[in-house]
């Protein structure tokens, strides 16, 4: 008996586990290693009842949200500190770190291949991306109808042309509750509490507040674009996405301003902290225009789209 002839169709690598999946003429082998096991599974071609294929958009999200956190962070860095050297030892694993963003955002969408048989229903771990997943289902679709062709029900009859078919209803959208005016209320908040910075009234408090507010509204935002709350109207996700941005670039900027006026204070021995450079005043003006409109907009048009 001759050992089959296997052709690799895919393949994962990660810190202390791998995965691979090998195709034959009659059958699919998963190969799953975990550190020093390994663990084989054969489907036959004929016993495959289906692959399934979700994709995982909230991943994106998660990419997109940790890129423009490096890049504020690179701005930061080239803000402060003082020192050159400083600036280096910080910039160099940052760029790094979103070099490594920018490919894995280059390489597609993440996704979740499962496939079942009478038997069970298998996660394959090899495929995790969108591209590779498709190329993955173009090339098994005809190899599993061949070695199904003469084992599936009888062949339904086709439905009479004149038979006029409704088209189903659309499945409503589930409600996402309160949390998308709970998202705005923060960015008006954290504008608020930008205008107590920006004036140095209270501007110790102000801070540590603005910065806890602004991180509630930009979870809010990833709980309302990724769906997992619910399916929230597309212009509000869309909004929503706009204030994940504008609450990061918010908690640099004013955690510089804030560091910068601290560390001033402390050296020079100040009694309350200088104000600050007119170029940042005028960033936070328009930083807090911007949340404030947002905030409203995003008020007003959740009310609509709650209403319709």
């Amino acid at each position: 008996m001759t050992s089959p002839v296997y052709r690799k169709l895919a393949k994962r690598r990660s810190i202390g586990r791998s995965a691979d999946l090998w195709l034959a003429d009659d059958h699919l082998l998963f190969v799953d290693r975990r550190l020093f096991t390994e663990n084989y599974r054969r489907f036959r071609l004929s016993e495959i009842q289906s692959i399934v294929m979700v994709e995982r958009t909230h991943f994106r999200i998660v990419q997109i949200a940790a890129l423009v956190l490096t890049l504020a962070l690179l701005v930061l860095v080239a803000m402060f500190p003082e020192s050159r050297e400083a600036r280096i030892w910080w910039s160099v694993p940052l760029l790094m770190i979103g070099a490594a963003q920018i490919v894995d955002l280059v390489k597609g969408h993440y996704c979740r291949v499962v496939l079942r048989t009478a038997a069970s229903t298998v996660p394959l771990k090899a495929i995790s991306r969108m591209k590779k997943a498709r190329r993955f289902l173009d090339t098994m679709e005809p190899l599993i109808a061949q070695a199904q062709a003469g084992i599936g029900p009888p062949a339904i009859p086709m439905q009479d042309e004149n038979v006029v078919v409704s088209k189903p209803p659309e499945i409503p959208a589930e409600p996402t509750g309160p949390l998308p005016y709970v998202m705005f209320g923060c960015v008006i908040l954290t504008a608020v509490f930008g205008l107590l910075l920006l004036f140095r009234t209270v501007a110790a408090e102000a801070a540590p507040l603005s910065w806890t507010v602004a991180l509630a509204a930009f979870g809010i935002g990833v709980a309302v674009v990724s769906g997992s709350v619910g399916k929230a109207p597309g212009i509000v996700r869309m909004l929503a996405v706009v204030i994940m941005l504008v609450a990061v670039v918010d908690v640099v900027f004013t955690g510089a301003g804030y560091f910068a006026g601290t560390m001033e204070m402390s050296s020079q021995k100040l009694a309350q902290p200088p104000p600050p450079p007119g170029w940042f005043s005028a960033w936070i003006r328009t930083v807090i225009g911007v949340e404030v409109t947002l905030g409203v907009v995003g008020l007003l048009v959740t009310y609509v789209t709650r209403r319709r």
